[in-house]
């Protein structure tokens, strides 16, 4: 069994490292301190791509993520 990622989940693992590191440690603090999420954050996730709404069939609420942001 070859559990190598395939060169298009490689580019997804770099990516999302890359997004993470620039994005997150800078916030960390207030996050820590609040406790909560920054939704403008949420938003950068989901306009990168890594957000994606689940279909009401598995519990999800079909939404954009940017629909479901907006509520």
């Amino acid at each position: 069994m070859d559990f190598k990622l395939s060169e298009r989940e490689e580019l997804l693992r770099k990516t999302m490292r890359e997004f993470a590191e620039k994005e997150i440690p800078p916030r960390m603090e207030a996050m820590e301190e609040t406790g909560e999420f920054p939704v403008d954050l949420l938003k950068k996730m989901g306009d990168v791509g890594f957000l994606v709404s689940s279909p009401p069939r598995i519990w999800g609420t079909g939404m954009d993520i940017s629909l479901a942001l907006s509520f």
